[in-house]
């Protein structure tokens, strides 16, 4: 599988934090896919195979926030790895880790540490350690 055969679903609702995301994603080869509110999120999970989602916590458009539509979208889609992303540490817990999201990181954050994150997230679940079905192997660095 090449990079551009992975499919990242960012949910952001700020077009200046989609566009930095996009900005570093993009370059790599993946294919990203934005949405800005909890119904286009279901559209795109319900006709496109996807790899990874990044989730802004506050979305503006949508009545609960980000780690609630996470809750849900695990609740159909257990094996999507979801990295949340959000200014607002006290809405990160621990309990929710793995069950409701895969990984968190907070805003502001520097780039190399959000590709590393969404690296690591995108190796274990494409290698199979999530029961994900697609091979793809990351060139050793």
């Amino acid at each position: 599988m090449n990079r551009s055969d992975i499919n990242i679903l960012i949910v952001e609702d700020d077009y200046t934090h989609y566009f930095l995301i996009a900005e570093y994603l993009a370059p790599m080869g993946f294919n990203l896919i934005r949405t800005t509110d909890d119904v286009e999120t279901w559209s795109v999970l319900i006709k496109q195979n996807i790899h990874l989602i990044l989730m802004d916590v506050k979305l503006k458009k949508y009545s609960k926030n980000g780690i609630e539509l996470s809750r849900d979208i695990k609740a159909f889609f257990p094996l999507i790895p979801i990295l949340i992303q959000t200014a607002f540490i006290e809405s990160i817990k621990e309990k929710d880790l793995i069950v409701v999201y895969d990984d968190y990181i907070i805003k502001p954050y520097g780039m190399e540490l959000f590709t590393n994150k969404v690296l690591s997230i995108l190796k274990l679940n494409i290698e199979g350690e999530t029961g994900a079905k697609q091979e793809y192997h990351f060139p050793k660095s």
